[in-house]
């Protein structure tokens, strides 16, 4: 089953059904870099030690979206959620902040 393509009026941006993440990626916290094969994800920018605000290339609709990743030996938090950008807070399991290499998150929500 594939899902069909919605789009909303007066916009030439698709929103994909319900329930479907709308960006999708990982990123390299030590390099802030977003990994190929990502969607919806436009560029990483450092912000501090585990630190990285990941711009989307399609912006969500309101900053009410959710985002659940996960890393290796470690937590991910977000933050600062914003219609364009969205900050990922990578910490070891002691609390700290750490550049610790891959990030893996999807966002769900509207987008524009």
């Amino acid at each position: 089953y594939a899902p069909q393509l919605l789009t909303k009026e007066n916009t030439s941006y698709p929103s994909v059904t319900k329930g479907i993440a709308k960006a999708w990626g990982a990123i390299n916290t030590s390099d802030d870099s977003v990994f190929a094969g990502d969607y919806n994800l436009g560029s990483g920018t450092n912000v501090g030690t585990g630190l990285t605000t990941v711009s989307f290339s399609t912006a969500m609709e309101d900053n009410d979206f959710i985002c659940v990743g996960s890393r290796e030996n470690g937590v991910v938090c977000f933050n600062s959620r914003a219609i364009g950008s969205v900050r990922v807070d990578s910490r070891n399991y002691s609390g700290t902040g750490e550049d610790s290499g891959e990030v893996y998150f999807a966002v769900f929500g509207q987008i524009t």
